[in-house]
C-alpha cells in the first residue's frame, strides 16, 4: 500500500467515524499502520520528544496527537499516536523526533454531542501572534485558526490547553461541542482553516503546510 493510498483511507475513515464515535484520526487505522512511540524498538526510543498537554478543564477527555506533512516525494506523510485520556489534568505523548513539526491534537470530550466533526486544538488564531495569551472571550471572536503546530526541537515540551463546553450546530441541530485552543499562541503552519466562534473541527486529516 502506498502512502497516498493509506492517507486516502485515513481521511475516509476519519469522515465516517467523526459523527458520534469520538476520535477520528487513526481510530480505524492506528492498529494496522501507525505506531505509538512507546512501542518503538529500544534503540529508537531515544529519538523521541515528550509532549505534555495540560488540560485542566478537560478531565476525562481523550486526546490524540498526529503529524501530517508533505514528504520529500510530495506525498502526505502521516504519523499518529494512540489516544490518551486526560487524567489529573494532563496527558503525555512520546513523539518520534521531528514529528512535532506539523503536529495536530484532536479532542473528544465526555460532554460532546453528535457534532459531525472531530474537535481540534487551535494552536493559532488569525490576528493573535505567537506568545500572546489567548482568552476564551477573544477566541470566541475568531473565524480562522491553524490546527498545525510548527513544533519544537526540545526533548520535552509542556503545552497548556484551554477547553470549554460550548453550543455548536450539530448533525441534528444545536448540541454540546468543545472550544479548544493553546493558552498561549504558538508558532503554527498553514492552512488557517475556518473556525466557528473559535471552535475548530475537522472531518479529515489536517495536512500541514498545504495552502
Amino acid at each position: 500500500m502506498t502512502r497516498h493510498t493509506w492517507v486516502r483511507r485515513l481521511v475516509t475513515a476519519a469522515a465516517v467515524l467523526a459523527l458520534p464515535l469520538g476520535l477520528t484520526v487513526g481510530s480505524a487505522v492506528a492498529s494496522s499502520v501507525a505506531r505509538d512511540a512507546a512501542h518503538l524498538p529500544v534503540h529508537e526510543r531515544a529519538a523521541t520528544q515528550r509532549v505534555v498537554l495540560k488540560a485542566p478543564g478537560c478531565e476525562g477527555c481523550r486526546l490524540r496527537v498526529y503529524s501530517a506533512v508533505f514528504g520529500e516525494d510530495g506525498e502526505p506523510d502521516v504519523w499518529t499516536s494512540r489516544a490518551r485520556r486526560v487524567t489529573d489534568g494532563r496527558a503525555a505523548f512520546s513523539v518520534p523526533a521531528g514529528r512535532t513539526h506539523g503536529l495536530s491534537v484532536s479532542v473528544t470530550a465526555p460532554w460532546e454531542g453528535q457534532t459531525g466533526y472531530v474537535t481540534h486544538v487551535a494552536f493559532k488564531y488569525r490576528g493573535i501572534g505567537a506568545g500572546e495569551v489567548v482568552t476564551v472571550a477573544r477566541a470566541r471572536t475568531k473565524q480562522r485558526a491553524s490546527a498545525c503546530w510548527a513544533g519544537t526541537d526540545a526533548r520535552r515540551t509542556v503545552l497548556r490547553l484551554v477547553t470549554r463546553k460550548v453550543t455548536v450546530e450539530g448533525v441534528q441541530g444545536p448540541t454540546a461541542g468543545t472550544l479548544a485552543f493553546a493558552r498561549v499562541g504558538q508558532p503554527a503552519m498553514v492552512p488557517l482553516r475556518r473556525a466557528h466562534a473559535g471552535v475548530l473541527g475537522s472531518q479529515d486529516v489536517n495536512i500541514c503546510g498545504k495552502r
